[in-house]
């Protein structure tokens, strides 16, 4: 699945990145563990999701939201910003989802 810069496929991408049986769109190994990986930004990807359905969030909104993490994602894969750095940047996006009462947990306590 290629990104096209439209809302639609920005949709499609955060939905195809919950698919744990997903091909179509692997993500990038930002660690070691794939794993770790997959459960951070299905983390993330959910509540952007969980958001837009809510009407928290428009469709605007949900393409930037999965746009920052795939900034994040890029980062990360080049080394340039910390484990904690990008669980900080992470929670911090994620405070601005339906009133942020929730952080995001540390890597190891991941659902």
């Amino acid at each position: 699945m290629d990104y096209d810069g439209n809302l639609e496929s920005m949709e499609m991408i955060a939905a195809a990145a919950l698919d744990d049986n997903n091909n179509e769109y692997p993500m990038m190994t930002m660690w070691h563990d794939i794993e770790v990986e997959r459960k951070a930004i299905n983390w993330f990807m959910s509540r952007c999701l969980r958001g837009f359905r809510a009407q928290i969030l428009s469709r605007e909104e949900l393409f930037w939201k999965v746009e920052e993490a795939f900034i994040l994602e890029d980062y990360i894969f080049q080394r340039s910003v910390s484990l904690e750095d990008y669980r900080e940047k992470f929670s911090m996006a994620c405070s601005q989802l339906g009133g942020g009462k929730e952080p995001m947990p540390p890597f190891d306590q991941l659902p």
